[in-house]
């Protein structure tokens, strides 16, 4: 019986493992996707007309989440206002509308060459600023990522 458990486990654990995986997929591809139709309708909409409905429309899918569970997320923000201001103002705000008027004036490519510098400036900024080590699997990724987007580099 034991060993049924344990079979039975593990394939629970693969379905979890390749949900994950899928999933992280699809961020992958939402996050590229918006920088490859934000340069392809650059011509048609201006970067704060884009900002603004991209967003709307967001809002608008979420917003039957937002209704049943209004009192949750209420209390949530009651008692992080001020980080959450922050937050959606830096890092939804101002990066996509940032980013929009950007792809005026490069290719999508480029940008998101740009952005694959991230995860590089975030680990260098917790070794500096919240002196954090930088352990093998972190610099294993970083060489990984930045050798994907070197050879992919024209």
């Amino acid at each position: 019986m034991l060993e049924q458990e344990k079979y039975e486990a593990k394939g629970q654990i693969n379905m979890l493992n390749i949900k994950t995986y899928f999933l992280i997929t699809l961020c992958v591809l939402f996050w590229s996707a918006n920088f490859v139709l934000g340069r392809f309708v650059k011509d048609d909409i201006t970067p704060l007309e884009l900002s603004f409905f991209r967003w709307f429309f967001v809002f608008l899918m979420i917003s039957p989440i937002l209704i049943l569970r209004h009192k949750n997320i209420l209390n949530s923000l009651k008692q992080n206002y001020k980080i959450l201001t922050i937050l959606a103002i830096l890092g939804i705000t101002a990066f996509n509308t940032l980013l929009y008027f950007g792809l005026t004036t490069t290719t999508s490519t480029n940008a998101l060459i740009i952005n694959s510098t991230v995860p590089i400036l975030v680990l260098l900024m917790s070794y500096f600023i919240l002196k954090q080590k930088i352990n093998s699997h972190q610099s294993i990724g970083i060489l990984l990522s930045t050798f994907g987007v070197v050879s992919d580099w024209k």
